[in-house]
């Protein structure tokens, strides 16, 4: 059987009552489970992780529009921040948040408590 491109609405409609066969279903039914293409892994030996030096400062900027919910994500991370005792500098820019603008936060958790900026320049670290 052939189906005129043409003539289809790509509904499914036709599918549905048996009529076209460029919806057919096919079942795959194995004997056995598939093979894993990753060697097995030994975790009995995996070793302790290394602790990593503290950081002085840290920070995040998170990017959306407008009703994504970024300033209730950014005072999320500013009232976590300033329960677990860091000195939290935060910096919020609302573009029209009502009609899908910009909105650009940013949050910088001050660990040192040397005077720092809120300002995150672009592709660079806080400190």
């Amino acid at each position: 059987m052939d189906t005129d491109i043409t003539w289809c609405v790509n509904d499914g409609a036709c599918e549905r009552i048996g009529a076209c066969s460029s919806f057919e279903s096919v079942t795959v039914k194995r004997k056995h489970p598939p093979r894993s293409r990753v060697p097995e892994l030994g975790l009995e030996h995996i070793p302790e992780p290394q602790r990593r030096p503290r950081a002085t400062c840290g920070g995040a900027c998170l990017v959306g529009v407008g009703g994504m919910g970024i300033g209730l994500a950014t005072s999320l991370l500013v009232r976590a921040g300033t329960q677990g005792s860091y000195d939290v500098v935060f910096l919020d820019k609302k573009g029209l948040a009502i009609r899908n603008g910009g909105v650009v936060s940013q949050v910088v958790y001050n660990i040192s408590r040397q005077p720092l900026t809120a300002v995150i320049p672009y592709g660079k670290r806080t400190c």
